[in-house]
């Protein structure tokens, strides 16, 4: 919120939501209705308020969900080896899921990999890598 006359609401199970009248951030766990009447109350003293709801989006639940297959023992795993999921060059949203793109084309830009591998332990998995060979 920016803005307005200062305002002290309170909502049941929240600490105080407290605008002193210049910037404030707020959270407070609510639904929706009572987020919406909140916003209105605080713009209703003359602030500008912008909402931002923390919850999972149905596309970041997916991508969760896929993420987490990557790591469960059973069914089909798309490591290339038994040494990638402790990898650090590990890079799910990646097809070759490789951040130093191996085998494959895809991987982190080559910026990227250059300063990650001033870092020792990546530059030790690259090292240590069994598709090294590969590009």
């Amino acid at each position: 919120m920016r803005g307005g006359e200062p305002l002290i609401l309170s909502l049941p199970g929240s600490p105080p939501l407290v605008h002193n009248g210049r910037l404030s951030t707020l959270k407070a766990l609510c639904d929706r209705d009572t987020v919406d009447q909140v916003a209105q109350a605080f713009a209703d003293a003359g602030a500008s308020v912008e909402v931002h709801d923390h919850r999972e989006t149905p596309e970041q639940r997916e991508e969760r969900a896929r993420h987490l297959q990557l790591f469960t023992p059973s069914g089909p795993t798309p490591w290339q080896t038994p040494k990638c999921p402790s990898c650090a060059w590990i890079a799910p949203e990646l097809k070759s899921y490789c951040g130093l793109g191996r085998p494959g084309p895809d991987g982190w830009a080559k910026e990227a990999q250059d300063k990650l591998l001033e870092q020792e332990q990546y530059r030790l998995d690259a090292d240590n890598c069994p598709l090294s060979g590969t590009p």
